[in-house]
């Protein structure tokens, strides 16, 4: 093979690449906008808060809530299953809770603490999403210890564990950092499940989908 035709492989190959990115993108963007749409039109339903609690009750009674050691729990938007009443509830257990803040492109966890009234720990961060006060504890993401739950959110899932997000890629990143034994768990309401999601190679599977149903263990 000569370099001339060696180069020609490598620019087709990085081209048809280029063209798979941007049929993935399109689609995601697609998927996105659909859901963003039931769910605004599902906040306004009479069974929002009921499919809510259901979805935090019966992670409240499984072994894999039970036995974590620690609950990575997200702070949710008007536009999002409901976690407040999750939160309260674990907070009532005295179960140890970290919930996220976020920086320009990078995401920690800080400790909750039982101390204080959960309003008090919270304050208006990126997005005009409740984050924790600075002076709450970090978590290292290193350091999560073996069987941490962390509850992802997303606007969509599929039974094999793939995630759409929002697109930010914060919970990329973070969970790039934390251990193997640490418990990826999506975190939604059942319509939000999907037959395909479309992935790219850096998008990061969840072991399990937590839904006002069921407890799904993920085939991917």
């Amino acid at each position: 093979m000569t370099d001339r035709t060696y180069d020609k492989e490598k620019t087709a190959e990085k081209a048809g690449k280029s063209e798979e990115k941007s049929i993935t993108a399109v689609k995601k963007a697609q998927l996105r906008a659909s859901m963003r749409k039931k769910l605004a039109s599902f906040r306004e339903s009479d069974l929002y808060d009921e499919y809510s609690q259901k979805a935090a009750l019966l992670f409240l009674s499984s072994d894999l809530y039970k036995k974590a050691p620690m609950v990575l729990a997200f702070v949710s938007l008007k536009r999002e299953i409901d976690t407040h009443f999750l939160i309260e509830r674990m907070m009532q257990d005295k179960k140890k809770i970290a919930v996220p803040e976020t920086g320009d492109t990078s995401m920690t966890f800080r400790l909750l603490s039982y101390d204080l009234p959960i309003k008090a720990q919270l304050q208006c961060g990126n997005y005009g999403i409740e984050e924790p006060i600075g002076e709450l504890v970090e978590i290292e993401p290193d350091k999560l210890p073996e069987g941490s739950v962390i509850l992802v959110p997303g606007l969509a899932f599929s039974k094999e564990g793939a995630r759409l997000g929002k697109g930010k890629g914060y919970y990329d990143r973070y969970i790039s950092l934390i251990p193997d034994k640490t418990i990826l768990a999506g975190y939604a309401f059942n319509f939000q499940l999907s037959e395909e999601i479309p992935c790219e190679d850096h998008d990061k599977k969840v072991c399990c989908i937590i839904t006002e149903e069921k407890i799904i263990a993920c085939s991917g």
